[in-house]
Order: structure tokens, then sequence, then C-alpha cells
């Protein structure tokens, strides 16, 4: 099987695979950062997706060539502008979207340029620091009903820097994980169940694949990282643009909501409940699947007031409504919250006076402010 004039092999023929979908889903991700209000965590997946781009256009760029010096750049680069920005990246995904991005500085970042160029600067000065390698034929194979004829590939002996190297980007991936596996157990009765599996999926892949591989159970010429990471772009954007992840406020803010005695509801753009409090659910009696409700639904015990304010993204007043044959009065206030972009979702917080007002207008009153 030949392209080009390329030799093919299964290892160049699944990277191309591979690319394409990789190279789609960071152009989208890209775009949807400009459409969402430049969120972190979205520029965080876009860096993630390009550096896992980069480090599968390394391992094509090895594939095409067939001189052991030209597989070797395209080895060494793919490490050393994929694979340590790509690390960083998810890591920094994970802290962005848990709200400890207080680690993202100019320091850290100035960290992982100043570490990128000089591992690249390396291995442009001495090709041969990290392995050792030459060329070997391989095939004719089949795989999945394919031929390949023979081709010439790389056959490498690892040396000391590449294990050390792979040790630091298996730390830093550990942690990254960490991180996300910290908020799923602890949030985990807030996500939905697609939410929670395209997490898991995207945490679970690198981290089983990186503790294999380190505790020698696989062999690295197998390459399975990248798969790896490739699996966890996937999962992340599923869970960001399927499953709407971002829809959701990180833990930090997420915990002060809900530590609120205050019903808080916050509704997208179209109308739909993104996030509340179990003061807002117990409110309401909302069910399970309370996430991703029509407004007017969620608010179905009080039919008069979603009328009277069913068009409205900015308003304050009182309203009285009569529940187990208790009339209660409410703070009402429904403001937007508008991104950097201009965009927002309009949040609706109202905020329970109990007792009831009595005669002489007294009344305990609490306000929140969406």
């Amino acid at each position: 099987m030949h392209i080009d004039g390329v030799p093919d092999n299964p290892d160049f023929a699944g990277q191309r695979s591979r690319f394409r979908p990789r190279r789609g889903t960071g152009g989208y991700g890209a775009l949807q950062y400009h459409r969402r209000g430049h969120k972190s965590e979205l520029l965080a997946f876009v860096v993630l997706m390009g550096a896992i781009a980069v480090w599968e256009l390394g391992s094509i760029f090895a594939g095409v060539t067939t001189t052991a010096e030209l597989k070797m750049l395209g080895v060494n680069m793919g490490n050393a502008l994929g694979v340590l920005p790509m690390t960083y990246a998810f890591l920094w995904f994970a802290l962005a979207y848990t709200d400890t991005e207080g680690w993202v500085h100019r320091w850290t970042v100035g960290y992982v340029g100043f570490l990128t160029a000089t591992v690249c600067a390396i291995l442009l000065l001495d090709p041969a620091f990290m392995f050792d390698g030459t060329l070997v034929t391989r095939g004719p194979v089949t795989v999945l009903g394919l031929m390949f004829d023979e081709w010439v590939a790389l056959d490498r002996t690892f040396r000391t820097p590449f294990h050390l190297f792979q040790l630091h980007a298996y730390v830093v991936l550990f942690a990254g994980s960490a991180v996300l596996a910290r908020y799923l157990v602890r949030n985990r009765s807030d996500l939905s169940n697609g939410q929670a599996a395209a997490l898991a999926v995207a945490v679970g892949t690198p981290t089983l694949v990186n503790s294999l591989l380190f505790a020698g159970l696989l062999p690295p010429e197998l390459n399975l990282t990248e798969m790896a990471m490739g699996v966890t772009g996937v999962g992340f954007a599923v869970a960001i643009f399927r499953y709407r992840l971002l829809g959701l406020a990180p833990v930090g803010r997420q915990q002060l909501v809900n530590s609120m005695d205050d019903p808080v509801v916050m509704l997208d753009d179209a109308g739909r409940v993104v996030d509340c409090n179990p003061a807002a659910r117990s409110l309401v009696d909302a069910p399970v699947e309370w996430r991703g409700m029509a407004g007017a639904d969620f608010f179905s015990p009080f039919p008069e007031q979603v009328e009277r304010f069913r068009d409205t993204t900015d308003a304050e007043a009182e309203v009285s409504t009569t529940t187990g044959g208790e009339e209660r009065t409410f703070h009402l206030n429904i403001s937007p919250i508008h991104t950097d972009a201009g965009g927002g979702r309009a949040s609706s917080s109202c905020s329970a006076i109990s007792p009831p007002r009595t005669s002489d207008g007294d009344s305990s009153n609490g306000r929140t402010n969406g």
C-alpha cells in the first residue's frame, strides 16, 4: 500500500487518521474560545489539541522520511514541541477548570517556554541525546485486512535522558489527572452522567497507559501515550461541546453558591437551567435530572411569576406566593452575566424572606445578587 510514492505502514496510517480529527477539534475549540468570551479553560484545550497535533506531525514526518537523521529529527521535535506543551496544557486545563488557576502566571509560563526551548536546542545540537537510532526494515504485514508492504523504520535504543524526560511528562500528567479526579469525586453529584463519563475517560486513559508504561508492562516503542492523549482530547471535546461542561461553575465558585441559604439559579441564553444551588432545588422540589430543564418547567410551582418574568433579563421585584398553605415572600433579582465577548447567561437569583411580612411591614430580609 503506497500513498504519493511514500511507503505506508501501520503506524503512519494511524497517525494520519488521528491527525485529521485533532486538527478539526482544535479549530472548533479556537472558534468557541472567541465566541464564549475567551475562557481560559477553552484556550488550554486549544493549546492541548495543538500540541498533540504537533506531536503527531513529528511522527508523520519521521514516517515519511527515509534517513535516520531526518527520522530522529521528526521524533525529537515532536517530543520537544509536542510532548512538553501537551503535558503542561493538560495541567493548565485542570487548574483553570477547577478554579485554581493562580498557579498559571508569567513565571510558570516562562518556565515552560524556557524548558521547551532548552530541550529543542539540546536535541538540535545532539540528535542522539535521548536515544540511538538505526534503520531497520519491517513488513510486509496485514492489519485489519489491510496489506502493508515493507517499510523503513527507526529502531531506537533509549538512553537515560529519555527516561528522565518520560518521567517528567508522567509527573505533570499525573498532577493534572489528580486535580481533575479530585474535582470529579467532590462534585460528582453536580455533574451530569455524560459530563462525568467524558471527564473520567479523558483523565483515566493517559493515567492508566502511563502507569502501565512506567511499570514496564507496555513497551515504550508502541507509542501508546500519543494515542492515550488523543483519547483525552476527544473526551474533553465531548464534555465541553456535547455536554456543556464549561456551562457549570468551577468548583470554587460553585461551593460558594452551594453554601448560600438563598436560592440561586443560573440560566443560559436559551432559558435552560445551567446550575442552581440546593436551596433553589428544595424550593421548587426539582427532579434529579434538573440540569438542562427549561426555566419555565423548573419554576413550574410558580406559574404566575414565570409568566410575569418570562422575557425579562434584568429586573428586581418583590413577589409573594403560597405553597403548602404558607404565604412566602421573595426578593427576586434577575440580572445578566456578561462575558468578555459581550455574550452571557442570565442569572436568576431570589432570596426567601421568612417569616412573611407582618402588617407593620417588619421582615427578615436576605438578598443575593446574581
